[in-house]
């Protein structure tokens, strides 16, 4: 049964004639419940010792009403009021009564039962974080916050579907590791327990394949071109082909036997390589030597018969690539 709170409001305290000695008291108890709650209203008074039962007042039932014969003098006035055998509150009045004196007191019950107990909230879930991505056999961070308003314990777990997708490192914990296992998309559940209530927040976390990185660097090596071969006898040119601009590779010139001439080999530049000299006569040969994004070398190349046609080849080497350029050579007398 729901406790309630009574007020007696009035007490009337009345003398009508009853004896020299004796007054009458008239007792008025306005619940402040509905009235239907209050079973009884039971008033003593001492030290005349003497207990009744108050009525409903039948125009409103949220009234009881009773007279009470006593001997004239101090009384105490006390009213009990009741719902079913429980007694949910008192209330005293003390009063003098005169012989054919009215007296009114004033009675106030208040429920001594306590108010209605509240409802037990349910723990909430307050935050969750987690990846939105993760790879096979990723260790990803899980945190997790909650909270329960009427600070019963809590109990916390983690879950994951479909199953088998991850595992946790601690899934009794707020906060926990998570492993990745299965690709796809697993759902991760934390679950908050409290006083048998629960609440629980999920996410999604995207499971791909676990990758590695190729870091791919690539050289283009060019094919290597020997541009043109030109002979000086010291400073003075001589004669010279282009692979560029002449359309003939034969060289008609006054080659003398025993001189040296300087052949200048022009090339396209790069880092590495090889350049290298050779004739058919044959002559002595200083072979040109190779420098780093150069754009030409230059070798030294001498006659050994001042007749005939002698072929002076020249080889550009760059990794396994070559380029050969040669000329022919026929000395003028």
């Amino acid at each position: 049964m729901r406790h309630i709170r009574v007020l007696l409001p009035l007490l009337l305290l009345a003398c009508d004639g009853v004896g020299p000695s004796l007054g009458r008291i008239q007792v008025v108890a306005q619940p402040l419940t509905a009235s239907a709650q209050i079973t009884r209203v039971t008033v003593t008074v001492t030290p005349a010792s003497v207990t009744q039962d108050l009525t409903v007042d039948p125009q409103d039932p949220s009234k009881f009403t009773g007279t009470i014969t006593v001997p004239v003098g101090t009384q105490t006035v006390q009213a009990d009021a009741f719902a079913g055998d429980a007694k949910v509150g008192s209330g005293t009045a003390s009063v003098t009564v005169g012989k054919n004196a009215h007296m009114l007191a004033l009675i106030t019950i208040l429920d001594n039962t306590g108010p209605v107990a509240s409802p037990d909230h349910s723990p909430v879930v307050t935050s969750l974080v987690t990846p939105a991505v993760a790879q096979v056999d990723d260790q990803s961070n899980l945190s997790a916050t909650s909270m329960d308003a009427d600070g019963n314990s809590m109990s916390f777990s983690w879950t994951a579907s479909p199953t088998g997708c991850g595992t946790f490192a601690s899934p009794t914990l707020p906060s926990t590791a998570f492993i990745a296992k299965l690709i796809g998309t697993c759902t991760v559940t934390f679950t908050v327990t409290a006083n048998g209530k629960s609440d629980s927040r999920s996410a999604s976390i995207q499971i791909s394949a676990a990758t590695g990185f190729i870091d791919v660097r690539v050289t283009y090596v060019p094919q290597p071109l020997i541009s043109s071969i030109a002979f000086l006898n010291g400073s003075t040119p001589v004669a010279a082909v282009s692979r560029l601009t002449n359309n003939d590779g034969t060289i008609r010139a006054p080659f003398h036997k025993g001189t040296p001439y300087t052949v200048v080999l022009n090339f396209d530049p790069w880092s590495t390589g090889a350049i290298a000299l050779s004739d058919s006569c044959p002559g002595t040969i200083v072979q040109p030597a190779f420098a780093p994004n150069a754009i030409s070398a230059t070798a030294t190349w001498t006659p050994t018969v001042d007749n005939g046609a002698c072929i002076v080849t020249a080889i550009l080497t760059r990794q396994t690539l070559t380029d050969t350029f040669f000329v022919v050579v026929l000395p003028v007398p």
